[in-house]
Formats: structure tokens, C-alpha cells, sequence
């Protein structure tokens, strides 16, 4: 399962998604009933200074009584995770606008987040880049609503400038401040910008190696402060050295969707946003993404470290070798799994779960299409109500194998351009990962244009 873990994170966190947007609509209508269904059974006890319940799919924070906060405990933690999924959705999607993506934006909208809606604007920039559209027609159109809504929301720029300013007058009265915190027993709240000027004030050309993981420790005005930068301290904790490690193996990690370097400079910029936020995600997604680019690496043999970023990028299997300069593109390749059934339902079901289960490696997708000949023991009444998602044609009665993959082969063909086709018999029962097992072998075949053909083994005979 780890080939696929980029499709069951974005996959998890779309279905969160989902299930937010349910809560948050109740959230607005009855709030406060919201609230005492959360309390009254101790989900989780209230927390003085900070009215929230958890229903372990849902927060609801009376604070942030108009915002969604999703499964996380505030809205800007759960637009970091919104903003990180279609991230990853979008890349393995091919940049669509497909009901994944729309389910995630619908997300991040609720979230009335400063952080989320800044980072939001750089993927739907990527996004539109991606599709094609020009700098100078984003520019026309993107600019002014852009304009508009950094000035008229207020958690937009009249915020920002706002924390700014609070900030200021904190570092100049730090004394002061901290003395007060550490004699009513709090910690001091360092905002971001306190945070990050504060930090590199303190250590300047030490950042580069980094202090250590207990930094604070070694400032007075910290051991009492609660800061909130986040990428100003993993610098005092591991070093710019360290970060630059890590951003070099996410960039390696989004080529293997076949980023371009446009695309990968959004990439940069979106951790920067969100890791200068939301302090407490800077790590754990740094390091995600470092154990995202082993669990998909889509070639062993391939040693990276021996190639350039352009040899690379043309070696792997994911590159697209259709870009151009002038649109910025990144391409699923696409198979279609093409199959014929008669009158033998229990063997298409063994099939057609074999089918269905396979893991399918990232940048690839599949689609099945079945042609049932009026099969009289209700094998398509069967596949309509369990395999909604499997293209069923139905024959005329009398086609036989070759007549309905001939019918079937001419159909797919005008539906849709496809990369691969996947001929199989429907009494047939898949291996485990062989179809990732069948672009393994084709990455590794010397010239494009292969046929593949698989070896069979008898489930009666066991060889």
C-alpha cells in the first residue's frame, strides 16, 4: 500500500472534507446546539479559555463560530491540511477539476483562514498554469478580484497588518511583557512576525547549521514564550541546511508527477506560506514529503544521484515528453482495462474483484470497460449495482469473444485517447499489483510501442 500512500492521503482528506462541510452547515444553523450535543457527552471536557468539541471528525470551536475548523482543532490547521491534499490530488489528477478537487476548495472557502486563502490563490495559479492558460489572461482577469478581496475581507490584508503592528509593539516591550506572563504563570504568545524577527535577532548566521532542537532553552525571553513561526524555528532547531535538504527531496519527490520547474517553484512557495503559519505542521511536512519520495519511487533501478535535474527528469516514466515551454502541463497516463462476459457470473465476479482491487501506481489510472452479450443469468444487472464505476456495454446476444472485443475495442477508442489497453478474459483472476507489475516491466522495456503479455497459472492445476 505505500506505492498508493499520496492517493489514500489526499483520498482521506477529501472524505473529511466531506463530512466537514455537513458539520459546518449545521454549525451555522444551530451552533450553540452543536456545542451542548459536544459537551453533554464530554467530547472532549471544556478547556477553560478555549470553548471547543471534538467529535473526532469535526471540531467545533466556539471561537471561530463562523469558520470550519474540520477535524483539526482551528480553521488555519485545517486548511493546512485541505491546501496539502489538493496539492497532491491535483498532481496525481492531472490538474482537473474533477469532484475531489471541488469538495477540497469548498473546503478551504469555509475556512475564512488568512494562511489558507493566501495558499489557496498559489494552487488555483498553479492550477490554471497547468491547464494552459497565459500569465498576461491571469493577470487581466485574476488581478482585480484578487485585489478586491485583499482589501474587502478583513482576514485578508487588514489582518495581517494588523498582526504586524501588534507584533512590533511586543518585541519593543518584551521585557516588560514576558515579566508579566511569567508572573501570572502563562507563556508569552509570540505571533509570526515577533517570532521570526525575534529569532534572527538571537541567532543570525547560526541559523544555517542550527542551534539545536531545545533552543529555547539557551534565550531567557523564550524559555517562557510560545513562538509561532514556523520556519524560523526548524532553522534555529536543524538549520537552513537542513530545510534545503528537505525541500530538495520534495522537488524530487512532485517530479516524479512530472513537475515542471514552474510548477515546482509553487510548490516551494505554498511550504513557505504555510510553514511560516502554521508553526507546528513545518516539520512533519517536511519529513512527509521526504518518506513520500521512497514510498513513490517509480523505478529502484533508477539512481537520481547520478543525473542531472534534466536527465532525470526525461528518465522518468511520469515525464511528460508532450510539454512545451509556452504551457505548463502534467499528464495521467491513462489504461483502459477492456474485458467480455457471457453467462458465467461467479467467474466476473472473481474477475472483476481482482480487477478492482489492484493498486495502481501514481501518475497512472484505469478504467474498466465490460461488454456483456445478454448474459440470461443477470451478470450486468450485477455489475450495474456493485461496479458503478465500470463502463458496461451490452451486446446483442450473438457476438461471441472476438465479435464483442471487436465492438468493444472500436467504442473505447472514440471515448476517450487512451495510453495503454489492457486485453483480459473475464474468467481470469489478476496476481496481486500485476498491473503495476506491467508498467514495472514496460518502464523497463527498451523501445515504446510494446506489447506485454502475462503468464497465466492455473487455480485448479497450481502451476
Amino acid at each position: 500500500m505505500k506505492e498508493q500512500a499520496t492517493y489514500y492521503l489526499s483520498k482521506v482528506i477529501i472524505d473529511l472534507t466531506k463530512i466537514s462541510i455537513f458539520f459546518y452547515c449545521f454549525q451555522l444553523v444551530a451552533g450553540p446546539a452543536l456545542y451542548s450535543i459536544g459537551t453533554a457527552i464530554n467530547l472532549p471536557p471544556d478547556v477553560p479559555a478555549y470553548h471547543y468539541t471534538n467529535f473526532l471528525v469535526f471540531t467545533y470551536v466556539t471561537e471561530h463560530a463562523h469558520q470550519n475548523s474540520g477535524f483539526s482543532w482551528e480553521p488555519g490547521a485545517f486548511g493546512f491540511f485541505l491546501i496539502v491534499g489538493l496539492m497532491l490530488h491535483l498532481f496525481r489528477n492531472g490538474f482537473k477539476m474533477d469532484s475531489g478537487t471541488k469538495w477540497l476548495i469548498a473546503g478551504v472557502l469555509t475556512t475564512l483562514s488568512t494562511t489558507t486563502y493566501v495558499a489557496f490563490a498559489v494552487v488555483m495559479l498553479m492550477h490554471y498554469r497547468a491547464n494552459g492558460v497565459k500569465i498576461s489572461t491571469l493577470a487581466i482577469f485574476a488581478v482585480p478580484a484578487a485585489a478586491v478581496a485583499v482589501f474587502k475581507l478583513p482576514f485578508l490584508l487588514d489582518k495581517v497588518v494588523e498582526i504586524y503592528h501588534h507584533d512590533m509593539r511586543d518585541l519593543q516591550n518584551i521585557a516588560t511583557l514576558s515579566a508579566y506572563y511569567e508572573k501570572v504563570g502563562q507563556q508569552m504568545p509570540f505571533n509570526r512576525f515577533s517570532s521570526a524577527l525575534f529569532i534572527y535577532n538571537q541567532y543570525h548566521e547560526k541559523l544555517i547549521l542550527g542551534v539545536s532542537n531545545i533552543f529555547i532553552e539557551s534565550v531567557p525571553y523564550l524559555r517562557n514564550a510560545n513562538t509561532s513561526s514556523g520556519i524560523f524555528e526548524y532553522f534555529a532547531k536543524f538549520g537552513i541546511a537542513a530545510f534545503v535538504f528537505l525541500f530538495t527531496r520534495m522537488c524530487q519527490f512532485f517530479k516524479k508527477f512530472g513537475a515542471t520547474g514552474e510548477q515546482l517553484f509553487y510548490c516551494v512557495l505554498l511550504v513557505m506560506i504555510l510553514g511560516f503559519s502554521e508553526s507546528i505542521f513545518i516539520l512533519p511536512m517536511m519529513t512527509n514529503f521526504y518518506f513520500l519520495y521512497f514510498y513513490a519511487k517509480p523505478d529502484e533501478d533508477l539512481d537520481e544521484e547520478e543525473l542531472d535535474e534534466g536527465e532525470y527528469a526525461e528518465q522518468s516514466p511520469f515525464y511528460n515528453h508532450n510539454y512545451t515551454d509556452h504551457k505548463m502541463t502534467t499528464k495521467v497516463l491513462k489504461i483502459a482495462a477492456l474485458a467480455c462476459s457471457y453467462n458465467r457470473i461467479e467467474k466476473t465476479k472473481v474477475f472483476l474483484k481482482s480487477l478492482t482491487t489492484q493498486n495502481i501506481p501514481d501518475g497512472y489510472s484505469l478504467d474498466i470497460h465490460l461488454l456483456d452479450d445478454q448474459s440470461p443469468d443477470g451478470t450486468a444487472t450485477f455489475v450495474r449495482e456493485n461496479y458503478p464505476n465500470v463502463d458496461l456495454i451490452e451486446g446483442s446476444g450473438s457476438l461471441f469473444w472476438a465479435g464483442g472485443m471487436h465492438m468493444l475495442w472500436d467504442r473505447v477508442q472514440q471515448q476517450a485517447d487512451y495510453d495503454f489497453y489492457l486485453l483480459l478474459n473475464d474468467d481470469v483472476k489478476l496476481f496481486d499489483n500485476a498491473i503495476a507489475r506491467l508498467i514495472e516491466a514496460y518502464r523497463k522495456a527498451e523501445h515504446n510501442g510494446n506489447i506485454l503479455l502475462g503468464s497465466v497459472k492455473s487455480l485448479d492445476l497450481k502451476k
